[in-house]
């Protein structure tokens, strides 16, 4: 958001143009700006994502529209009170993918849940 933020700034401190073209160029390039800060808000309001975690050790991963994924712990979690970082990479694939879960994400009992099942399976 930081970076939109200081890209729509940039825009204050264009020189003032009299010709017409270069204020064109100018307003296209802020409407194309809005128009990619909205299509980037409205694909993270609607993502989902289902992480399944069980007390053996096995994770499934499935996003919305996809179908789960078996993945495996890459590197070991780091756990906190505010944040948890979990490192995947898919068994068939094997691509690497990283992810935030933030406290507020889930529901008290969800995240301490999170938290004791990675600290019990020694992968934190």
């Amino acid at each position: 958001m930081c970076w939109f933020a200081i890209l729509l700034c940039s825009f204050l401190a264009w020189p003032q143009w009299t010709s017409l073209i270069f204020l064109g160029i100018q307003l296209l390039l802020v409407l194309l700006t809005l128009g990619l800060l909205f299509y980037c808000w409205r694909k993270l309001t609607v993502w989902q994502c289902c992480l399944s975690l069980n007390h053996l050790g096995s994770i499934t991963l499935s996003e919305h529209g996809l179908s789960a994924a078996r993945v495996v712990l890459s590197r070991p979690a780091m756990v906190s009170t505010l944040l948890c970082v979990v490192f995947f990479q898919d068994v068939k694939s094997g691509e690497k993918r990283w992810f935030w879960i933030w406290h507020d994400m889930l529901t008290d009992t969800e995240y301490r849940t999170l938290c004791r099942l990675l600290l019990q399976l020694k992968i934190a």
